[in-house]
């Protein structure tokens, strides 16, 4: 009896650390799943990040061109003041010049 009781306790024994495997290597299968779908997460998460990045690009560029339009546009019409400023002056300057000429003769 006593070594019936030593082998059904083996046994016993033996089926306890089978469940822990069995339940063990489910465990690591499921993780692994679990690996592989963060591993795609991961990917598409990085493809995103360069679609992201390249669509920054563009969108600063864009709003790059927009400013220096709008510097070309205010240049442009400061110097259309002056350029009408100086003619002004200068017609006066001339016209002064021509009426004291005419006057002193």
């Amino acid at each position: 009896m006593k070594g019936e009781d030593s082998m059904e306790k083996a046994r016993s024994q033996v089926e306890e650390v089978t469940d822990m495997m069995k339940g063990n290597m489910t465990k690591i299968i499921e993780r692994e799943g679990k690996l592989e779908d963060l591993e795609l997460k991961a990917n598409k998460l990085d493809v995103e990040s360069q679609q992201f990045q390249k669509a920054t690009v563009k969108v600063k560029r864009r709003a790059m061109l927009e400013n220096m339009k709008m510097k070309l546009a205010i240049g442009g019409a400061v110097s259309l003041i002056v350029i009408v400023v100086i003619i002004i002056i200068a017609t006066k300057y001339n016209r002064d010049r021509i009426n004291m000429t005419c006057i002193s003769k």
